[in-house]
């Protein structure tokens, strides 16, 4: 059990089996056929009859759990090798398909941030085959995302000691050279790291690393595109493109690799703070807001994330929520000295004519008098003394929605990450979470009190404008008394198709065809009258 499957990873697939049928030899004939040309859910299918005509032939299920690997059911796949095994326990080539699947599994768990479950997976497969060194390999990748950086270590000198000739063993002395200060010799061996397998995204993002600390940065941006060429789920590659980008300034290019790498792994926390964060600092706090509150919905306990979301809202005139956010980051976290003078400004801004609101900004501000060692705990000081003497100037602070002398809430612009669409929400409108399918929409939008719903799907790219408009027929299915039609906006024309729901709801899709892109924008409204509320959007929308 000495061989290597990290990335080089060989399934034994036998397309014999004895004693079978004319029916069964007939499915297996077409399975490999269609295996041989790669259409693997017509194999699977062909296979899936075959196992249960012959459930205790063990080829069968290794080779239908090479098909469901094919596939991406790594689960499913285990499972079918362990079925296999326990009919013929001998049975080297499922042990074999069993290391090789684990590898992959792994790769997907701990690239979608499923650490956890990655960890449960890989020790069980450990216990079950202690010589695999690729499995301490990714055992060790998946408690370096963890920040268990010494069980990592662990992990991975032990798959070295197994496999000493390995890309993984010299990946291993890099670290170790990086751990020592020896980082011109970290770089050499992580260069031959990678001429053994250049796959190896690991040594690759750490090669990048080092050669952004000494200040090469045009050779760690090329080491970092080759990684997620490689490897395009490496989502660290994706974090330090970004990175590199924001020292350039080049915000536009760092957003987008952020959202590359929130793609990758929809779980991932930095980089939907890190967009929120570039959003905020270039005033697109709509943008910033849609990133905190789906980060929020995956990370509610996340006290920051509360705090950077109540400020969003603040931006935006919405104090209410800002209030809101700031109160559960208190309460998340009761020493936290930043949340509790927030709170009390914006409880002192509205408390001109409301003694209720001053009360509370008084608490608010002896809450962050009481945090020890903290920078807010002086400036709370001077708005007690302030709030003692009756001196509050209402120029102190911000002023509260719906308190004397609140400006209305304006309309903000958001703007997609590559810049080639912007467009003008109404504050009246409030972003929505999408059930399914996030990475297809930029924004999706209800006006709540109207019961109307607004989606802003991703640009996609096109060949050409018969193709958008196909693509536009699809959302129209299933709807009755379409209408198709064209109008103008902001001076440029779009294709207009209307038609009612099953429940009665009226459904407009707008789409426009621009430099190689479909953009495509879909209106569900309760009655017609609601429609200039959506024109008003339309109006808006500027594609560069």
């Amino acid at each position: 059990m000495n061989k290597f499957f990290v990335f080089l990873l060989i399934y034994i697939f036998f397309l014999s089996s004895s004693a079978l049928c004319s029916q069964s030899g007939e499915l297996m004939r077409k399975g490999n056929a269609f295996a041989a040309k790669k259409q693997y859910k017509q194999a699977a299918e062909c296979y899936e009859k075959l196992v249960s005509m012959k459930p205790s032939d063990p080829v069968l299920k290794n080779n239908l759990g090479f098909l469901y690997a094919e596939m991406g059911y790594y689960r499913q796949a285990l499972d079918l090798y362990e079925e296999a095994l326990k009919l013929k326990p001998s049975y080297k080539d499922a042990e074999n398909n069993i290391l090789a699947a684990a590898a992959r599994y792994a790769q997907e768990l701990i690239e979608s941030g499923k650490y956890d479950s990655a960890v449960s997976m890989l020790e069980s497969v450990k216990r079950r085959f202690p010589d695999a060194g690729e499995i301490y390999y990714f055992l060790g990748v998946a408690y370096q995302a963890q920040g268990k950086f010494k069980e990592a270590l662990d992990e991975w000198k032990k798959s070295a000691d197994i496999n000493p000739d390995s890309s993984i063993a010299l990946y291993v002395e890099g670290i170790e050279k990086i751990i020592k200060g020896d980082k011109e010799g970290a770089v050499k061996v992580l260069k031959a790291s990678l001429e053994k397998m250049p796959d190896n995204a690991y040594a690759g993002n750490m090669l990048g690393i080092l050669q952004v600390q000494a200040g090469r940065l045009d050779e760690a941006q090329k080491t970092f595109e080759t990684v997620i060429k490689r490897r395009p789920n490496y989502v660290e590659a994706y974090f330090n493109l970004a990175y590199l980008a924001e020292r350039r300034s080049d915000i536009q290019t760092a957003v987008k690799y952020y959202k590359m790498a929130s793609v990758k792994n929809p779980y991932s926390l930095k980089a939907l703070m890190a967009m929120g964060k570039i959003y905020f600092q270039t005033n697109r706090f709509f943008d910033a807001e849609s990133c905190y509150k789906r980060a929020s919905r995956l990370f509610p306990f996340s006290s920051d994330l509360h705090k950077s979301l109540a400020l969003t809202y603040a931006k935006q005139n919405k104090y209410p929520l800002a209030v809101e956010e700031f109160e559960t980051a208190a309460r998340m976290n009761p020493d936290d000295a930043e949340a509790w003078y927030a709170l009390g400004a914006l409880y002192q801004a509205a408390g001109a004519e409301n003694s209720e609101y001053l009360k509370k900004a008084e608490q608010a501000f002896q809450k962050c008098a009481s945090v020890k060692d903290s920078s807010y705990a002086p400036l709370a000081e001077s708005k007690l003394a302030q709030l003692g003497a009756g001196s509050f100037s209402s120029n102190d602070s911000p002023s509260m929605a719906n308190s004397p002398g609140t400006s209305a809430p304006r309309a903000v612009t958001a703007e997609s990450p590559e810049g080639d669409l912007s467009l003008s929400i109404p504050p009246e409108w409030t972003e929505v979470p999408a059930s399914s399918g996030g990475d297809k929409y930029l924004w999706l939008m209800s006006l709540l009190e109207k019961g109307a719903l607004f989606t802003v799907y991703r640009p996609s790219e096109s060949s050409g404008e018969s193709v958008a408009l196909a693509e536009a027929e699809k959302r129209m299915n299933e709807l009755t008394d379409i209408k198709k039609s064209t109008a103008t906006f902001s001076g440029r024309a779009f294709s207009v198709y209307e038609g009612k729901t099953k429940s009665g709801q009226i459904r407009i899709v707008y789409v426009a065809f621009n430099k190689g892109k479909t953009y495509m924008f879909e209106a569900e409204i309760p009655k017609s009258n609601v429609l200039s509320e959506i024109e008003k959007i339309m109006n808006s929308v500027v594609l560069r």
